[in-house]
């Protein structure tokens, strides 16, 4: 188990397991936490702050109603839309996660295993993307107004 360990601590990608409990305190977190977050291992395990405490605020309301939503389903794994958190130097990272829904025999949530990874350089990516795509459409489409615009003899 501590190999399986060793290699999540090196990987871009933090593991929680969370209690389905308000606020989702956390009971494990994975070392490379600090990483990503900027919070010791112990400052979640220890309850000083929340899974819920990083997500960015505006998004809160959102990952808290879907995580609702699933516990009236029997669904096991769920992958998020990307969503915000704020490190502890106040930084906004864009992340990915899936979470895994543990239940007990009554098939209540007890538990949530959630694989986060940083996504902030791909979101930037995308943003920049989006951007070009919309000055080449524009220009595109105005390209065709314009050539509307002329007299049939081209004057």
């Amino acid at each position: 188990m501590e190999n399986y360990l060793e290699y999540l601590n090196e990987s871009p990608t933090v593991f929680f397991k969370c209690s389905s409990t308000a606020g989702w305190p956390v009971e494990f977190v994975t070392q490379n936490v600090q990483n990503l977050f900027g919070y010791a291992q112990e400052d979640f395990t220890s309850q000083k702050i929340t899974f819920f405490d990083c997500i960015y605020k505006e998004d809160r309301q959102e990952v808290s109603n879907k995580l609702t939503m699933l516990s009236d389903t029997t669904q096991q794994r769920y992958e998020f839309e990307p969503y915000r958190i704020l490190t502890k130097d106040n930084k906004i990272l864009w992340v990915q996660d899936i979470t895994k829904l543990i239940r007990d025999s009554k098939n209540i949530i007890t538990h949530y295993y959630c694989f986060i990874t940083d996504i902030s350089n791909q979101t930037q990516i995308h943003k920049k993307l989006n951007i070009s795509e919309n000055i080449i459409s524009t220009m595109y489409d105005n390209l065709f107004q314009f050539i509307g615009l002329l007299e049939p003899n081209g004057t």
